[in-house]
Order: structure tokens, then sequence, then C-alpha cells
């Protein structure tokens, strides 16, 4: 028996190590080397892709942007050539196939610059995503410029990634979401092992004369590099981030990324733009406007800084691997816009009075949008189209979760409330894997607070079923008239197909002459205001037309919060 047993633990031994040695050697490894040109406006990539075991034909996807002004689909790399045997044909706007039986597949591309030749990002585009390379800095995502292989399974496949830097400045500050690289040793190895498609697609990286801090809470180090200039000093930001770094970790008491988070500041122009910002695999970022001044600061956080630090624990960690991931934008938006409030008070940003303001001018967004009643279909098939309709999904999500945090307090006689349902959905995180959906929404709540949410979810997200301003948190609420949002006519339909369709003859589109069967030029200036204004340029048989004029429609009643019985 003991020699049996010996021999078996011994065979157990070598399929085990057996096992290990063939799920390393299975992995795909993915190797980019970036090098930098002579006058900073390029960065030439070789990509390498070693995958295991050999294919006949690898499909990769190549990185790609929608431009709501032009309503076109555009390339964001060029020069794609392979540079081993085989052959790579374009099958896709966005897709390439190899044919041959090369281990290692090696293609060379170039990641140009979508900015003005300034220092800063470009001022006048609402896309703050695309690449941007010169001489003070580089910035781009994995999204829109890395080719990546298209996994046979996009949730479990694991891969390697291997980066080389060349040619950039060693002076340069260099970092990503796998790391942040040493000044002045800017040409090491980058290696990082197991890792998705879905978390490769959402990595940060970026380099230049940014300055750079770093503050530590609970062992975690949160790296902060700042470009620009701005009339507030660099340590009252990073202050004000330390603030609700800490105000997340006390109450979520959990960080699901690696103890090195990286978070970067651009500058974009001088006096211009909106703030904007993304929250990635291991990182985000922010784009400001250099005119903003210390006294607004905590207003900015209010706006972006706070919403893409919660993403940290609301966010791409639970939909990087959901094949409709945007169907699922009104929770990792919506309910990261909700806390986002919620921990503005929480750290004292904000007074608590404030949360009241908030909750409504959120659910007035929300109420006044010509898409509150539309189905979560409509959304993720048009929302690329609109940025009225792609907003909903936070404001949306934002007084769903306010509705939801008061369902579930009635529903278990105040035991449980949502942030109780956060928590067991941040334990979950191994069941979920980066593939949130309803079912497993719903799963969740019923195995760790008993409350099926089934028919709340698809009650309000998926049909789109107005939410109602109701919670046990609410004290009184008061009525209001407001002026609703109207475009007057199809803007969707409109914009996908390029003519003009479904004016209301009773509209202000209507009546500045916009016609059903117009040809849709260009999108001049569009708004989420009924003040605000609406330029189109069409064209019909009497020639070119600019058509402006204010969306404004009908008037509306619902309630508002007067006063809250409480916040927590």
């Amino acid at each position: 028996m003991r020699i049996q047993s010996y021999l078996i633990l011994c065979i157990a031994i070598v399929v085990s190590f057996y096992s290990c040695s063939q799920n390393e050697s299975s992995s795909n490894t993915l190797n980019y080397s970036f090098e930098l040109n002579d006058d900073r406006s390029v960065i030439n990539v070789t990509f390498e892709y070693e995958h295991r075991p050999s294919k006949d034909t690898t499909k990769f996807k190549i990185p790609v942007n929608f431009d709501r002004n032009s309503l076109d689909t555009l390339a964001m790399i060029k020069d794609i050539k392979l540079d081993s045997k085989g052959e790579l044909i374009k099958i896709a706007f966005d897709t390439y196939s190899y044919i041959g039986t090369e281990k290692i597949i090696v293609i060379k591309y170039s990641i140009p610059s979508y900015s003005e030749d300034t220092p800063y990002l470009n001022c006048e585009d609402d896309n703050y995503f695309i690449p941007v390379i010169n001489k003070e800095f580089f910035h781009f995502y994995a999204d829109k410029s890395l080719i990546l292989p298209e996994p046979q399974d996009s949730i479990s496949e694991l891969f390697n990634i291997k980066i080389d830097w060349l040619k950039f400045p060693n002076e340069w500050e260099v970092a990503n979401d796998f790391g942040v690289l040493k000044k002045n040793d800017q040409r090491v190895k980058q290696y990082t092992k197991s890792v998705t498609i879905g978390e490769i697609g959402q990595v940060l990286f970026f380099g230049g004369n940014y300055r750079k801090t770093t503050f530590s809470i609970n062992d975690i180090n949160f790296h902060t590099f700042i470009y620009g200039e701005y009339k507030f000093p660099d340590s009252s930001l990073t202050h004000l981030l330390e603030k609700v770094a800490k105000s997340n970790l006390d109450l979520w008491g959990y960080f699901g990324h690696k103890n090195d988070y990286v978070i970067s500041l651009t500058q974009k122009g001088n006096d211009c733009g909106r703030i904007g910002g993304r929250n990635m695999y291991n990182s985000f970022a922010i784009y400001m406007s250099g005119k903003f001044t210390e006294n607004n600061l905590p207003t900015i956080f209010i706006k972006a800084y706070t919403h893409e630090f919660t993403h940290t624990w609301i966010g791409t960690n639970f939909t990087s691997n959901n094949d409709e991931w945007e169907k699922m934008k009104w929770f990792t938006e919506g309910f990261c816009e909700y806390y986002g409030m919620l921990i503005n008070v929480k750290a004292d940003i904000v007074p608590s009075r404030k949360f009241k303001v908030l909750i409504n001018q959120n659910y007035m967004k929300y109420r006044l949008s010509p898409y509150a009643n539309k189905s979560l279909n409509y959304y993720a098939e048009n929302n690329h189209f609109s940025s009225s309709l792609e907003n909903i999904a936070y404001t949306k999500g934002a007084a769903f979760a306010f509705y939801m945090d008061g369902y579930i307090r009635n529903e278990s006689n105040s035991k449980y409330d949502l942030t109780d349902y956060m928590k067991a959905l941040l334990k979950s995180k191994e069941k979920i894997n980066g593939n949130l959906d309803f079912e497993l929404m719903n799963e969740i709540a019923i195995d760790s607070i008993g409350i099926d949410l089934s028919n709340l979810l698809t009650k309000h997200i998926k049909n789109g079923e107005v939410i109602p301003l109701e919670s046990p948190l609410i004290d009184t609420l008061k009525n209001n008239t407001y002026t609703s949002f109207d475009y007057g006519f199809d803007f969707i339909k409109s914009a996908k197909n390029e003519v003009i369709s479904g004016v209301n003859k009773n509209s202000n589109a209507y009546k500045s002459g916009l016609r059903n069967g117009q040809k849709l030029l260009s999108i001049k200036s569009v708004t989420e205001k009924s003040s605000g204004l609406i330029i189109l340029e069409v064209k019909d048989d009497k020639g070119d037309l600019i058509v402006e004029y204010m969306p404004k429609g009908e008037e509306i009643n619902f309630p508002t919060i007067e006063k809250l019985i409480s916040i927590d």
C-alpha cells in the first residue's frame, strides 16, 4: 500500500508539473516594441504575436474610432505591414486575417498623432481618446492604438504582454497600467502575465514632461502624473485625490487592483472644452482646460475626478469580458455617478446638504432627455450616434441607483441597502469574471440580500419605463414645470442614414428650415440643453443650408426632492 501510495503521489506531482508547464507554454505572448521617431510626432510599433498552438488563420482587430462630426469610422493606425511569411488580408473595416503557418506573426505599423501641433490635447475635439504624440508628451490607449488578436474565448483566454520602449527621452516620465518606469531608464522591458484581451484593451500609455507625485493608503501606491499649467498647486489636487481614495477604501474595504495604481491629468488647451475622463484597467485619466482656478477645484471633482476614481470599484472589473458591455453602461457609469455624489459628501469635498441638489440635478437631466424612456436595445444599437443618448446611461443609471437603494431598504425592512448589495458584487469578482449581466446581478442579489431584482431590471432598464423619484430617504417632494429637450426630428435615424427624417412641423427645427429628405452634410454643433444650440449643415434641391435653432420642447411636470431624511 505504501509503494502504491508513493507511486500515485509521484504520478500526481508529474501530472501537476506537466499541467502547469502546459498552461504556461500554451499562453499566447504579445510583444510590442514602441519606438518614438526623431521629431516626436509618430510612434512606430513592431508587434509580435507568438501564438500556441499555431493556427492556419488568425484574425486581428485594428483600432478604429467613430467620428460623430463626419459620421464616419476612421482607422487610428497607419502603414500596416506584415513582416513575416504569409498574407495579411483586410476582411472588414476593423479586422485583418493572417493566413500562414508562422508560429510568430510580426506586424509593423505606426501610431500617428491626432492632435494639433501644440503642447496640449486638441482644444476643439471632444474625443479625448485618440492618440496624441508631440515634443512634450504622448498619450494613447490600447483600444485606439494596439493591434490585438481576436481570441477564441474572450473570457478565459489569457495572454502574456512584453513591451519595449525605444528612443523615448530619458528625462521623460513614462507609465501605464502595467507599471511605472524609472525616470532616465525608459528602455527597460515591461512584462505582464495572464491578462485577457478585454483587460489589455483597457490600458492607458502615457509619458513626457509630467510632474509625478505619489500618495499611499493601506499599502497601495497611487501614482499621480500632472501635465500642464493650472492656477491651483499640484498639492491641492493630490490632497483632494487622497481624500476621495480614502473615502472609497473606507466605504468598500476592498481594492481589486494592483498595489501601484496610475492617475494622469493632461491639459486640454488653455481655455476651452469640458472636463473629460476615462477609467481603465489599472488607471484613470482626466483631461482639463488650463482655465480652471483653485476656487472651483472641488467643483471639478464633482464633475469628473470622483466619478473616474470611483470606477476603480465600479467599472471595467465588472464588464471587461462581456461581449455586450455597452448594455451594462447604465450600471458601470450610472452607479458610479451616484456613488461619486456620495463619496464627495463622505470625503467632505462638498457639504451634505449638496447631496439633495446633486440628486435633483441628475434626475432633471434624466427626465428632460428625449431618450428617457428608450429601451436598452435601442440604446446599445444607437448610442454612438448621439452624445445625448450616450449620456442617458449616466443620468438614468444614477436615478435607478437612488431608486434601487430605496427599493432594497423597503424590501428588507431596512436590513440592507444598496451598498450592501454592491459589496456583495465586489466579493463575487471571480464568479463574475468581467462578464456581469442581468442574470448574474439578480443571482447575486438573491444569494446576498434575499431580494429578486429581475422585475425591477426588466421594467426600468430593459424596457425603459420611466424611473420614479421614490425612496424612504426622501422627506418631501415638490412638483415643478420644466422645458423638455426636443431635437425636433429623428436625430439618430438621420445621423445613421445621413438623410433628415422625422421632422416635427411644430418644432423649432422645422421653423428654422429643417425638412425631411434633406441630405445631412455635417453636425456643426450639438447640445444637451433646451437652451443650447443645434447647428446642422444640410443640402436640398436649393443648395447647402445652415440650420440653427434651440431644441426647446413641451413643458412637462415632475417632482424633485425638497427635503431628504438622510443620506446614510
